[in-house]
């Protein structure tokens, strides 16, 4: 509850929280896109900011991994990403 909480107001300090208390490995791009994936309450809006910056695409690539496709159209498969988070265009 403490890393969701600092995630959706600093999304850096959440990942930091993780990292500081032994929950998730640094440089894990699978662990934490598991817990951005997993964890209840996280906010739209930081997620996808988090989500879309650069520095973040191996975590980004992990995250998307984690849904399961296999039965969905590609338009639906699409779509149910694109709901997991908001996109900000810089």
């Amino acid at each position: 509850a403490i890393a969701v909480k600092k995630f959706n107001t600093k999304p850096k300090e959440g990942i930091s929280y993780l990292i500081g208390e032994k929950l998730i490995n640094e440089g894990n791009s699978i662990g934490i896109a598991t817990f951005l994936h997993e964890a209840s309450g996280l906010a739209k809006g930081p997620l996808g900011e988090f989500l879309g910056q650069r520095d973040n695409s191996a975590i980004l690539s992990a995250y998307v991994s984690l849904f399961d496709f296999s039965s969905l159209d590609f338009d639906i498969a699409l779509r149910y990403v694109l709901f997991s988070f908001f996109i900000y265009l810089y």
